[in-house]
């Protein structure tokens, strides 16, 4: 008995809950300053998600002069707002570092606040403590309250129910003005397809206002009956789909663990036909563990474990766990042929390399051989896009110049100089052990943004790597059964671009809502596909001032219908101009395995549906999605049922 219980000790100091601020304490990635242009820090706020940042008095001192949220920005930015940050700084709640988190808590729900700066006892500044840390921290405590049902808010509480056609304009400017944490967003059959926050917006860069400067009634940037902004779009744009789904019955700790799993604060929570009742929000979980039941509400017995909604599936199914697809590790899917180049390798020698090897991704080794980064096709394109300062131009016969835009008579200038590998290679991979999952894998991709992952040892040495496509071969060869293409598709109006718009602009799309390929279309008519990894950079020699410039030429260039490259052309490359062809189209009904070994061929699909409509586009990071939301839909879950059997 004695040992039993000193091994529960044991256990218990090991997870022990953070009591202190200075143990959920966060740093910060970015130092902002009130000269910082609000589109800068909108960009801060998509590559570091903090739920604030600080705002310092200048570069070199500690001296916090406020604060800026992420709906701050949201409210008062647009396009072509050349506004700073000094212009809508919020004032800064400040926290000692040996504060209890639940004066923390207390703090931050008198302030409405997401989140507090940290000081000593001097109040010089440390770092800062936000829902997410709380969120952190209460994922080893006991709550007060053990059920959803305690706590969750109704609909028109702080949280509203959107449906997926209305325009987002309207959540939006709730959000902005902090009346809701978000909105929980329904089909046209009342089933729950997903969540809209503040986030949504942050990750999508959208902004609510639409342009001040009047608009031209013809030619680009012609008005079309709306302004331009989120009036746009509807809420299915934005959504975050595949988000787990509660019941009244569901423990809180589940939704605390999937919370500060995957960074979102409101989950929907549905009756048990699978329709919405209301939403548990961050402040009702932290309510939960730190005050109890909301007056009134029964705090019942935890019953149904935390579920996936999932739009296609069956309503009395929705709110089921959703089983591991593959049952394949990294070790069946590692690559271990992967090219090597070095730190001062210019771009074009990287890019010779990945043709000449057909290589996905290139490893960077520094001089004493060890591996320090990576790099992708994928890479190498959006290194490119975010450095066009003016547009891609097509010289000199088929190949597509980068330069800048200059005005008739004027020399031409190099936009840049050719970069090296240490400039755009990828240092922060996600390392996964042999023996992870293809669905731990597919999350840890959309968590990082990259389509490839570093697969270690049991030492942390490199094994090798597994790519996008990896996983899509893998999904092909066992995936779900039950799935088809209606439950896994990107809507046709975030994957398909206008054959003029620029390839700028195509970049932008796939970067932005994470996909490996678009549709070239216009209306019903498709064009082609832009698939990242058929791109091919090529670098050439440019008798301007003797330097190296890069073009973007596209792959297969020899095939029919690349003729339209062969000639100069005058203005903005477009979409059309380096759109391979058509790909094939098939039925939402299709089981998504099949559809999967065709993504193989040919990098994206069109889903048509029984009219022949465009309703859909299909691409590998589709099948990425729903590996990662099978990891995400049992990660709670198996955390339980290990913490039980120990």
């Amino acid at each position: 008995m004695e040992k039993i219980e000193a091994k529960l000790a044991e256990r218990g100091a090991e997870v022990a809950p953070p009591k202190l601020v200075k143990d959920i304490i966060e740093f910060p990635a970015v130092r902002i300053v009130p000269t910082h242009t609000l589109k800068a820090v909108w960009r801060y706020f998509r590559e570091f998600p903090h739920d604030m940042f600080p705002v310092f008095k200048n570069a070199f001192v500690d001296v916090v002069e406020g604060v800026v949220y992420p709906q701050s920005i949201l409210l008062l930015k647009d396009r072509s707002d050349d506004r700073r940050v000094g212009d809508i700084v919020n004032n800064a709640v400040f926290v000692q570092a040996d504060a209890s988190v639940e004066d923390l808590y207390k703090l931050l729900k008198e302030r409405k606040a997401p989140g507090a700066v940290v000081v000593d006892k001097d109040g010089k500044y440390l770092g800062i403590a936000t829902l997410r840390g709380l969120l952190e921290a209460v994922r080893h405590m006991k709550p007060k309250a053990r059920s959803v049902n305690a706590v969750y808010s109704a609909f028109g509480e702080s949280v509203v129910l959107a449906k997926e056609g209305d325009p987002v304009d309207k959540p939006a400017k709730k959000l902005a003005g902090g009346e809701i944490e978000g909105a929980v967003v329904a089909n046209v059959n009342g089933v729950v397809s997903g969540v809209l926050t503040v986030w949504d917006f942050v990750k999508s860069s959208i902004w609510l206002r639409p342009r001040r400067e009047p608009r031209p009634l013809f030619g680009k940037g012609a008005s079309r009956g709306s302004s331009e902004g989120s009036q746009q779009l509807n809420v299915r744009a934005l959504e975050s789909t595949g988000v787990p789904a509660a019941s009244p019955r569901t423990s809180v700790e589940d939704v605390a663990n999937a919370m500060a799993s995957l960074g979102v604060y409101v989950l929907p929570v549905v009756d048990k036909d699978g329709r919405p009742v209301g939403a548990v929000t961050a402040w009702d979980v932290l309510r939960a563990y730190f005050e109890g039941p909301k007056e009134g509400r029964e705090d019942v017995e935890p019953e149904r474990p935390i579920s996936e909604a999932v739009e296609a599936r069956p309503r009395e199914a929705a709110a089921k766990p959703v089983k591991f697809a593959t049952g394949i590790r990294a070790r069946e899917l590692v690559r271990t042929d992967i090219p090597t180049v070095g730190l001062l390798d210019s771009v074009s020698h990287v890019r010779r390399v990945m043709v000449r090897t057909g290589a996905p991704v290139v490893a960077v080794a520094n001089e004493d051989g060890n591996t320090v980064g990576f790099i992708s096709r994928r890479d190498l394109l959006f290194y490119l896009a975010e450095r066009s300062l003016g547009y891609w131009k097509v010289q000199k016969g088929k190949r597509l110049v980068l330069k800048e835009s200059v005005m008739p008579g004027e020399q031409a200038k190099v936009l840049r100089e050719e970069g090296t590998a240490s400039e755009l290679m990828k240092v922060d991979v996600p390392k996964l052990a042999a023996d992870a999952s293809a669905e731990e894998i597919a999350y840890a991709m959309l968590s990082s943004g990259l389509d490839y992952v570093l697969v270690v040892g049991g030492s942390g040495e490199p094994l090798g790597i597994v790519t996008r496509d990896d996983l899509v071969k893998a999904y092909a060869d066992r995936g779900r059964e039950d799935a088809t293409v209606a439950e896994l598709m990107t809507p046709a109006d975030i994957a398909v671009v206008n054959p003029m718009h620029s390839v700028s602009h195509v970049v932008e799309v796939m970067k932005k809502y994470e996909l490996d390929g678009v549709l070239v279309a216009e209306g019903g008519d498709i064009k082609g596909a832009v698939v990242d990894n058929k791109l091919s950079l090529t670098p050439i020699e440019e008798s301007l001032r003797g330097e190296r410039v890069f073009v973007v030429t596209k792959s297969g260039s020899r095939r029919e219908g690349s003729g339209r490259l062969r000639y100069p052309k005058a203005g903005t490359l477009t979409a059309l101009d380096i759109a391979d062809d058509p790909p094939p189209s098939v039925p939402p009904t299709l089981k998504s395995k099949e559809a999967a070994r065709l993504l193989l061929q040919h990098g994206v699909l069109a889903v048509l549906d029984q009219q022949g409509r465009l309703v859909g586009v299909l691409t590998g990071f589709d099948i990425v999605r729903d590996l990662a939301r099978s990891y995400v839909a049992f990660k709670s879950e198996t955390a339980k049922k290990v913490e039980e059997k120990a």
